[in-house]
């Protein structure tokens, strides 16, 4: 989905590892060695897909298991890597914010830690608009959710009580005007501006 909002070609990646503690609880209860096994090969071809997009820099967010992922990152990833510690999990609008130093005015690619994917970034990369990565589900109550209008994003809502749309956003943002995205996200944080207790990313974009 297409946000309207334009600006220069990315340079920059934001990841954050979000709900990790839960993830390896559920991993845990499953069989955590082949899940191991296998997430392992999906980061790998994670990595691959932004090496092969000439993206080279990245700012990772950590905060449960942080050395964990840093070991794993450092190596494998030949990358351009800085770490950035949240300190307190208070939401993905708030570990953005607490990397914000990190990428300057250049369009910044954010992905979710906990977001697997198998698409070709190509062409959101080069899109001139910012984009959303946006899907189907049956109960979007525990998502942000977008409403749009052929294919453009006319509102964003964290985790709605009575949802409009059951398109979700599923961990992948594109965004052009990173120096916007600063400002609504500095907002948030110095008036206090929670949802659900939480500093949210969705707010933030919304704000835009």
């Amino acid at each position: 989905e297409n946000l309207q909002s334009k600006g220069r070609s990315p340079s920059t990646i934001l990841a954050y590892r979000a709900d990790l503690e839960q993830l390896v609880d559920y991993l845990a209860k499953k069989n955590i060695a082949f899940a191991t096994e296998t997430t392992t090969a999906e980061l790998e071809t994670f990595r691959d897909s932004l090496l092969a997009e000439n993206i080279t820099k990245a700012t990772i967010v950590i905060g449960y298991m942080g050395d964990m992922i840093r070991q794993f990152v450092e190596q494998n990833y030949s990358m351009d890597v800085e770490f950035v510690q949240q300190e307190q999990p208070l939401g993905l609008g708030h570990s953005i914010w607490c990397a914000s130093h990190t990428f300057g005015s250049d369009p910044v690619f954010i992905i979710l830690g906990d977001t697997i994917f198998d698409v070709n970034l190509a062409p959101v990369l080069a899109s001139e608009n910012s984009m959303l990565g946006v899907k189907y589900v049956e109960d979007p109550r525990r998502f942000g959710v977008v409403e749009s209008s052929d294919g453009v994003v006319t509102r964003l809502i964290e985790k709605p009580e009575n949802p409009t749309s059951h398109m979700a956003i599923v961990g992948l943002y594109h965004i052009r005007n990173s120096a916007l995205l600063k400002s609504t996200l500095n907002e948030l944080v110095t008036k206090d501006i929670r949802t659900r207790g939480e500093y949210q990313l969705t707010d933030a974009l919304q704000m835009m």
